[in-house]
């Protein structure tokens, strides 16, 4: 679960499993990540942006409602600079922080919801940079380029990708 952050919202299946040592443990066998809706989510992704922090981020919440992540989506320049304590200096920086933890997040979302592991979403992005969603629906395959993902991971995308194109 390396690849889950604090304040995401999930559904894990598993089993139940007793350990001699440790009691009862829960073995995950599946996360699926979800959209963040919680207001702890929303202030965990706006914290652990470049100068907002914690309260910035209660700032944002606060003036941007549930929807604060599509209003700064929007225009991050003009919505991290209405942050007190962002000023001309500390706007760059924070920009591009916003636009990396997106990039990050929606090919955390895109994978997952092909189902393909979000764990292998940092490399993804490394490797592909920011349009990696756009790179991954033209050519799936680009994943088994990457160190420690298979051809059968690339494969597996490839077939979700077009089993959900023949149903929409």
């Amino acid at each position: 679960l390396a690849h889950v952050h604090a304040g995401d919202a999930m559904e894990v299946r598993g089993t139940w499993r007793d350990h001699p040592r440790h009691g009862r443990q829960f073995h995950a066998a599946d996360v699926r990540i979800a959209e963040p809706a919680s207001e702890a989510a929303l202030l965990a992704i706006l914290s652990s942006i470049r100068h907002v922090g914690p309260r910035g981020a209660a700032f944002l919440l606060q003036r941007h409602g549930t929807a604060v992540l599509e209003v700064v989506d929007a225009d991050p320049h003009a919505r991290l600079r209405e942050v007190p304590g962002i000023g001309p200096v500390r706007i760059g920086p924070a920009v591009e922080a916003w636009r990396e933890a997106r990039a990050l997040r929606a090919v955390r979302l895109f994978l997952d919801a092909h189902g393909v592991p979000a764990a292998v979403a940092g490399r993804v992005i490394r490797a592909l940079g920011a349009d990696a969603v756009d790179v991954l629906t033209v050519d799936p395959y680009r994943l088994a380029e990457l160190d420690g993902i298979g051809f059968a991971t690339a494969d597996a995308l490839a077939r979700a990708l077009s089993s959900s194109a023949g149903t929409s």
